[in-house]
């Protein structure tokens, strides 16, 4: 009789340590990890190691980790790219202006530029998640935003303020030619894949609009940017 209330005892008091909330500290935690940001530079590998699998995981969302960063980038890199005559301007500048000019820039292709690119992913008869439609246009874009920013960067290290001074084009401007062109069908990649296997489009009618117009427009623009360089 002794033995089986001895056990009934232990039972009763492991029982209540189960309930007790100094016992629920691992569970909590394991929670805690399952719902915090992820670290960056595995957020980023992520992304480019299975572009659909990241989409499926984080896009789907209105605000998925990191997105005012990922609009900022964006936006920097559209700044850069319209800013064709420095003007005798200094690096730090150049740098202020793309940094101010970035948010604005950003917001406006996220909120303009996303919704065009939903309406194509409606003429491919894809599905009705606009969120989804506005983060796979920002994040596919990722490789040509980060090749633009890194030519400027670059430039800054290597020339300093001659670069802005007299602004003509250097090496750097001539291998990054080559680097953007490579990003830019890198990123067309990742929106149809992106399109495809999120929104469920129409593989003939998604390789029209997210691969075969977006390769006809850039290759016009790239043609018109060398012409007018001869």
């Amino acid at each position: 009789m002794e033995d089986k209330k001895l056990n009934f005892d232990l039972d009763f008091l492991e029982k209540e340590q189960e309930k007790s909330p100094l016992h629920k500290g691992p569970k909590i935690e394991e929670e805690k990890e399952a719902g915090a940001k992820p670290n960056f530079r595995e957020y980023l590998k992520s992304c480019f190691r299975d572009f659909p699998a990241f989409c499926d995981k984080y896009l789907r969302v209105k605000n998925p980790p990191y997105l005012f960063f990922i609009i900022w980038a964006t936006g920097a890199a559209t700044a850069v790219d319209r800013m064709s005559d420095f003007g005798g301007s200094g690096w730090l500048e150049v740098w202020a202006i793309v940094a101010v000019a970035g948010i604005v820039a950003g917001y406006l292709q996220y909120w303009i530029g996303g919704a065009i690119y939903h309406l194509r992913v409606k003429w491919s008869k894809g599905g009705d998640n606009f969120d989804a439609s506005r983060n796979i246009y920002m994040f596919s874009g990722l490789p040509l935003t980060a090749a633009v920013i890194a030519s400027l960067f670059l430039n800054t290290i290597i020339y300093g303020n001659k670069y802005f001074e007299y602004g003509e084009g250097t090496s750097i401007d001539i291998l990054f030619f080559f680097v953007i062109i490579a990003a830019l069908i890198y990123s067309i990649r990742l929106s149809y894949q992106g399109v495809m296997f999120i929104q469920k489009t129409e593989k003939t009618r998604a390789m029209i609009w997210f691969v075969v117009l977006p390769a006809i427009f850039y290759v016009l623009i790239f043609s018109a940017a060398i012409f007018s360089e001869l």
